[in-house]
């Protein structure tokens, strides 16, 4: 609770935060995603609506930076996602970085830790370029 409380500040403070691996060595994936939950959870109950998922450290190189050995995933809110054509103001962000993704758009849901590879690309309704802002 106390780490998704450090990380909620500095998001609501827009001031930059250390990595949690910093202060809490050997922070396992489990953890992590516990505090991943609990920081979701705040930004529901302040109104805020879950609208997908998505991958990250999809690659050996950002997982080897990232000091993990494989892919992790996160939960995109609604004020996460701009249409075509919106305008990103600087003076929000600190350190801000753009990365191209490839972004799947579900017409149907996902279940279970095992979903076949033909399940998952019958449930894409659509791919499109997204891009992502890192900050």
């Amino acid at each position: 609770a106390a780490a998704a409380a450090a990380l909620l500040t500095a998001e609501y403070e827009n001031v930059p935060v250390e990595p949690l691996t910093r202060y809490r060595p050997g922070l396992s994936l489990e953890t992590a995603y516990r505090i991943q939950a609990a920081t979701v959870a705040r930004h529901v109950a302040a109104g805020a609506r879950v609208v997908g998922y998505k991958a990250g450290a999809t690659s050996k190189a950002i997982q080897e930076q990232a000091g993990g050995d494989a892919p992790d995933s996160g939960v995109l809110l609604d004020d996460m996602v701009l249409p075509t054509g919106s305008t990103v103001h600087r003076s929000v962000l600190m350190q801000p970085r753009v990365e191209a993704e490839l972004a799947f758009r579900l017409g149907s849901d996902l279940y279970g830790p095992c979903v076949a590879l033909e399940e998952a690309r019958a449930a894409v309704k659509e791919v499109f370029l997204a891009l992502e802002v890192i900050d």
